[in-house]
């Protein structure tokens, strides 16, 4: 009799979300020629504090993921985001909706007027990132920046910044097999 009890309230408990959404796009994210699998999904009892998790599949493995978190909702109030905002719960569904997916994503190409400066910034910029995020020299680290500049040039790069990265662009480093800051306003 507590099993089935259990099992009501926890059916019960998971429906008292006042929303929940879920959009799911294919794209390659990492230079193969293969789309990876992206999901987003924003649920919520509101839009005053929506969750929302973005992960990126290769296959069956989980290659990058983002959640949000309570935390993140307070230091985006602290930070001013949403003080030009009369009803910051709008601003949030606006922000945060299942249109977020389709704005995440930055292809910049070879002829594109940012391409040039994104990468020359990328070659002086991400060696102390990369020493930060792989534990690694300096030299190392400019080796496998350098190593990442040169595989990119001349192509498309294929970025995404999504929001707890501040604006942020991220690619894919095939090298080291994870994403890596391309580029930070």
């Amino acid at each position: 009799m507590k099993t089935i009890i259990f099992f009501i309230t926890l059916f019960l408990a998971s429906n008292s979300f006042g929303f929940e959404i879920e959009k799911i796009i294919q794209k390659d994210l990492t230079y193969d020629g293969k789309p990876e699998k992206v999901i987003y999904k924003v649920w919520g009892e509101s839009w005053d504090a929506p969750n929302w998790s973005f992960t990126i599949f290769e296959g069956d493995n989980i290659i990058h993921q983002d959640i949000s978190t309570e935390a993140y909702w307070k230091m985006t109030v602290d930070r001013g985001d949403w003080q030009d905002c009369n009803v910051i719960a709008d601003c949030k569904e606006k922000a945060f909706g299942p249109d977020l997916i389709n704005r995440v994503f930055d292809d910049i190409s070879v002829d594109d007027n940012r391409y040039d400066f994104m990468l020359k910034t990328f070659i002086t910029e991400a060696p102390k990132r990369y020493q930060l995020q792989f534990n690694v020299t300096e030299i190392e680290a400019k080796e496998y920046t350098k190593r990442l500049h040169d595989f990119l040039s001349r192509k498309t790069i294929i970025g995404f910044a999504i929001l707890g990265y501040h604006g942020s662009l991220l690619t894919y480093d095939k090298f080291m097999k994870t994403f890596v800051t391309f580029y930070t306003p």
